[in-house]
């Protein structure tokens, strides 16, 4: 009679993985405390009693390099399973054994079951979850993990006081027992093609392995992974030695002092992250010595004479911006409120290495209007953005724009999306939907909608001031880094320099495209209109050309440029730019101002009869 297992929560399918992978940890530390008195009833040399770990990590290499594989074929609960068998037998062995012989035998076999069982949790994550979710689970999965070296020499050296070295393997035995049913019990089947396990299918594997070894780059990062964990190993395999022997502790103050050490070294991690921060303090205070008093305060430069970052990777992505490219997405240690680093993702697919880069262009874009607004995004640019009484409005006016371009956009939102938004969008191709909140009509709308990726991401109440302080861009073996283009142009700061004036209605306008332009590539000229954009030209290397895109964008469209207003990222150069824009029906038209001509295309302006104004800043984006 099949067995019917209960479906976990996250929380408590996060606790089983976590209880299964601390098999390892547990089978190791736990074993530490006992070496001694385990080389004295063996008559060994401890230092041979020591070589039992590095069995054991033999073994578990070869568990999880057979396992992994095996796991595609047979599915992840039957390897575990297998893998926990062995495990226990193997565990119940050691409680029997008499010389060292069958030690390092049993040990290398416990260990072919604890690879071959350890192995299948990170399959297992990747099976039943994706992206955001994935992410989260291995974290919740590596911090009750963590507290595994802590407690384990403490628990080792109790059991050991109790009943000696044999009670720590048979509570192995009986914790490894416990695992297996409930794995049999709890854990989903999941993987498993069902193939067959032959020669042909292990030199598959095998061939798999050797090319991985062909690879310059991998073997450079398993080197170096090597080097660290043979480092950590030499210290566990002469800790129980050095402490106990040479320094005489007993067992359990050899377990407080194992803890301090691992205690040690996650402190250290983050000792390293204060270094950082304080070289980029010190190296950019700059010091005037005739100066220096008790009250002096040195002044410090923006930018530091040795700059550090750290981030902490969110998630593993399948490709990069191409297919053959590797890619990974990291956060700030403290993400700043309201940024895509603190989104959550709700469904759909896992986030891909473009869709996170459209979306973080997206969500910076929305977040720049107080109103209700939309972004729809596609290839980093803004192909519809406007202003609504409410989502719905918004996006409406947003999709307008440009229809053809909005197929499989980004769409970001700055207000809750409620149900009359959600079936509106809902009837097109949208790759990843973002908002701060979705209400139960929206989310249930989506529900059958399963690869539309929905993004929640909480804004604060001041959420137009939260933003960046510095953008970041790596070139050749180097990093340039500027102050983020945070300026919000005020009506009082525009400067009318034509014979005609605009009209408020056009100057509201202005401000409306001034601030979409700001978003989009250079060269970028913006038309809008009752706040939406009418025609979105974005990275030419022409004006005139992003001018004429606009253009032809609108009237693909179906959208009148008659009496729309321009705002141009920077200066125009010539006047036929002005005359570009002024053909198509632009009757007042914003640039930064600042060329050598600006007077050629202010008389443009006026020959033409329309407004113009200077703002002063220009907003290239490359």
């Amino acid at each position: 009679m099949p067995v019917t297992r209960r479906t976990l929560t996250e929380k408590q399918t996060a606790i089983l993985l976590a209880a299964l992978i601390a098999l390892m940890p547990l089978s190791i530390d736990a074993y530490l405390p006992a070496i001694p008195q385990l080389a004295d009833y063996l008559q060994a040399d401890i230092h041979l009693i020591e070589k039992s770990l590095s069995s054991f990590m033999f073994g578990v290499a070869i568990g999880q390099l057979v396992g992994g594989s095996i796991s595609d074929v047979k599915g992840r609960r039957s390897v575990a399973l297998a893998g926990l068998a062995l495990f226990v037998l193997s565990s119940l062995g050691l409680t029997l054994l008499q010389n060292v012989e069958q030690l390092l035998a049993l040990r290398w076999i416990q260990a072919l079951g604890a690879g071959m069982a350890v192995v299948t949790v990170g399959a297992v994550v990747r099976d039943h979850y994706e992206g955001r979710q994935a992410a989260q689970m291995f974290a919740l999965i590596g911090i009750i993990l963590m507290m595994a070296p802590l407690v384990a020499p403490m628990l080792g050296s109790m059991l050991q006081s109790i009943g000696g070295w044999r009670t720590i393997f048979g509570a192995l035995t009986f914790y490894g027992a416990l695992i297996l049913v409930l794995v049999y019990l709890f854990l989903p089947a999941s993987g498993g093609s069902g193939g067959k396990i032959d020669h042909h299918f292990m030199s598959g594997v095998f061939k798999r392995y050797y090319h991985v070894l062909q690879t310059h780059r991998a073997l450079g990062f398993l080197f170096l992974q090597a080097f660290s964990f043979g480092s950590m190993f030499c210290f566990l395999t002469e800790s129980p030695f050095v402490y106990m022997k040479l320094y005489e502790l007993t067992p359990t103050n050899y377990a407080w002092v194992f803890a301090c050490n691992i205690l040690t070294m996650a402190a250290f991690n983050r000792i390293s992250q204060y270094d950082g921060a304080i070289s980029n303090y010190l190296s950019s205070v700059q010091f005037e010595e005739e100066k220096l008093s008790e009250e002096y305060v040195p002044a410090r430069a923006e930018f530091p004479g040795q700059f550090n970052e750290q981030y902490v990777k969110v998630q593993d992505l399948r490709y990069g911006e191409n297919s053959h490219q590797q890619a990974a997405w990291y956060r700030d240690l403290a993400p700043a409120a309201g940024s895509l680093a603190t989104g959550v993702q709700l469904q759909g697919k896992e986030l891909s290495y473009n869709n996170i880069a459209d979306a973080d262009a997206a969500w910076e874009c929305v977040k720049s209007f107080e109103v209700p607004a939309c972004v729809i995004i596609k290839h980093a640019n803004p192909c519809g953005v406007a202003i609504g009484a409410n989502p719905f409005e918004a996006y409406s006016k947003a999709f307008q724009t440009d229809p053809t371009s909005a197929f499989g956009g980004i769409i970001a939102f700055n207000r809750p999306v409620d149900k009359a938004a959600a079936e509106a969008v809902s009837k097109q191709f949208v790759e990843v939907l973002m908002a701060p909140d979705f209400s139960a009509e929206a989310l249930e709308i989506f529900k059958s909608k399963v690869n539309v990726r929905l993004m929640k991401i909480a804004l604060p109440e001041n959420y137009g001031s939260v933003r960046n302080a510095l953008e970041t861009k790596r070139v050749g073996s180097g990093l340039l880094l500027q102050s983020a283009d945070n300026h919000e142009l005020k009506l009082e700061e525009l400067k009318v320099v034509t014979v005609k004036q605009p009209t408020q209605e056009e100057l509201q306008d202005l401000l409306f495209a001034w601030n979409v332009a700001k978003f989009v590539k250079s060269n970028a000229i913006v038309f809008c209109k009752n706040g939406m954009t009418m025609g979105v030209g974005a990275g030419q290397m022409s004006r005139l050309d992003s001018a004429r895109i606009a253009s032809i964008k609108a009237e693909a469209a179906k959208l009148s440029l008659q009496n729309t207003v321009v705002a141009s990222d920077a200066f125009f150069p010539f006047r036929d730019g002005l005359d570009v824009v002024v053909d198509a029906g632009a009757t007042c038209v914003a640039q930064p101002g600042g060329s050598m001509r600006d007077q050629e295309v202010i008389d443009a302006a006026n020959e033409r009869g329309v407004a113009m104004v200077f703002t002063g800043v220009r907003h290239f984006r490359h």
